[in-house]
């Protein structure tokens, strides 16, 4: 990859995007689609998983909509055969959505990116989204808790990294990814040129940025600022979730 471009022959052919509802998804897969044709990459296509679930009539079954919550049950084993379809066909793919660890298999992700938020930042995107009172505080606090960012990291993608959303703008947050889009990429191709006698055949895993070593072992990601101090993120959790008992989980 002399030329800083990432050869569809140089990498496995998926980057993920997750995360929960409001932290920048969508945009910021625009931003990365830019990005890739500023830079003589282009050919990625993008796959909405909340569009290919309406569009396979997922959304529309019966009795999966809960009014209460203001929430829409998905059958994940469908919709996981659904995308399984569409990736089937050659081709590079940014696939975006919330749901992706629970439905997008580990073949050919070259880079899992979970995007975080503030949730002082959600709980605004949410009120400007119309979400009901309860939905927000339920989207909020499993962003604060990490829950897709978990569920992410044990779906045990090739790499995954977590990147902080807040105050930047997608084409910052973008900029990041595919930097270490191109460093994963370049690693992984060195690590085959190395193990070509070696037939294992086993994927390399990521470590979660906040655990030890992480920086050292260079994987994808970065620290996400409003985690890091322990009051900011009690105070946090009384704020948002009131009648939180105290303490951190």
């Amino acid at each position: 990859m002399d030329d800083g471009n990432i050869a569809k022959e140089d990498c496995r052919r998926i980057l993920l995007i997750t995360g929960t509802p409001g932290v920048g998804k969508h945009t910021v897969a625009k931003a990365l689609q830019s990005g890739m044709e500023q830079t003589g990459d282009g050919g990625w296509q993008t796959v909405d998983i909340n569009e290919a679930a309406r569009g396979a009539g997922l959304l529309d079954v019966e009795d999966s909509y809960d009014p209460e919550s203001d929430t829409t049950d998905v059958d994940t084993g469908a919709l996981s055969g659904v995308v399984r379809d569409t990736l089937a066909a050659p081709g590079r793919y940014v696939v975006v959505g919330h749901l992706a660890p629970y439905v997008v298999p580990a073949d050919d992700v070259v880079l899992a990116a979970v995007l975080r938020r503030s949730p002082y930042e959600l709980v605004r995107v949410y009120e400007e989204r119309g979400y009901s009172a309860r939905k927000a505080r339920e989207n909020a606090g499993a962003e604060m808790l990490g829950t897709i960012s978990f569920d992410t990291y044990a779906a045990r993608y090739g790499a995954t990294g977590q990147y902080d959303t807040t105050g930047r703008t997608p084409q910052e947050t973008a900029r990041v990814i595919l930097a270490d889009l191109e460093r994963v990429c370049r690693n992984s191709n060195n690590n085959s040129s190395n193990d070509d006698d070696d037939n294992s055949g086993s994927t390399p895993q990521s470590t979660s940025p906040e655990s030890p070593g992480a920086e050292d072992a260079g994987e994808p990601g970065e620290r996400i600022g409003w985690l890091a101090d322990k009051a900011s993120y009690e105070r946090m959790l009384r704020d948002i979730m009131p009648g939180w008992p105290g303490g951190t989980v």
